[in-house]
């Protein structure tokens, strides 16, 4: 996620790039098909989040509909400061915010893509049918991660994400192998983007100025 860009006092803007989901903890639990498993690596990242933080000055910055900053130009010489904020070493725990050195960043970043190799290689071994798995249970962290802010316990989030596997199981079951067996050209989003590329759509993305209005709305 990307934040900002905030004026400050000194003519900068404050730009936030939050990290999130970088331990994986929970991602063993996933019941992939042809009994795989998610193995995470012996040198875990050392935090679960990350936020980094820049002032930056005479940089142009603009906002796609995603919410993805761009910064023209970046560089460090347009860095007035920078920061990186953390809370804590648990995804669902909040350890309450605190810094990590500055000069930690180059080793993080590092670390960051032993990890992300480690990763991949996993996938690479997999087939389609499990790395589509993959993809459906990690939606499901989405709902545990409402529920470790809204304050539960890690046991309970454990014990809720059993109930979504199990609660979500017939309904995967029935639908999992009709999308997985639909090409590219068939799933609606693509669709919509191969029409907007070829011209004959104004827009691929409503504006928001063209959603319907709720009925009390209206009656204003």
């Amino acid at each position: 996620m990307m934040h900002g860009p905030y004026p400050t006092e000194d003519g900068g803007q404050l730009v936030l790039f939050e990290c999130v989901d970088l331990h994986w903890s929970l991602f063993p639990n996933f019941p992939l098909p042809g009994d795989v498993r998610w193995t995470l690596p012996d040198t875990q990242f050392p935090v679960a989040n990350l936020a980094i933080a820049l002032v930056l000055r005479d940089v142009n910055i603009t906002s796609d509909r995603f919410g993805t900053l761009y910064i023209d130009p970046l560089g460090p010489e347009k860095v007035i400061s920078a920061s990186l904020l953390t809370r804590g070493k648990d995804a669902y725990v909040d350890e309450g915010l605190s810094q990590i050195p500055l000069g930690e960043a180059r080793s993080l970043r590092r670390l960051c893509d032993e990890i992300q190799e480690f990763m991949f290689l996993q996938i690479a071994c997999w087939d389609l049918r499990q790395r589509m798995a993959a993809g459906v249970f990690q939606e499901h962290m989405y709902l545990l991660r409402m529920i470790s802010a809204a304050g539960c316990s890690r046991d309970e989030i454990l014990a809720e994400q059993q109930h979504i596997l199990a609660t979500s199981e017939p309904i995967t079951r029935r639908y999992f192998e009709s999308i997985l067996a639909r090409s590219t050209e068939q799933l609606p989003f693509y669709q919509k983007l191969g029409a907007f590329v070829a011209g004959t759509v104004p827009q691929l993305f409503t504006p928001l100025s063209h959603v319907a209005k709720c009925p009390e709305e209206t009656t204003r």
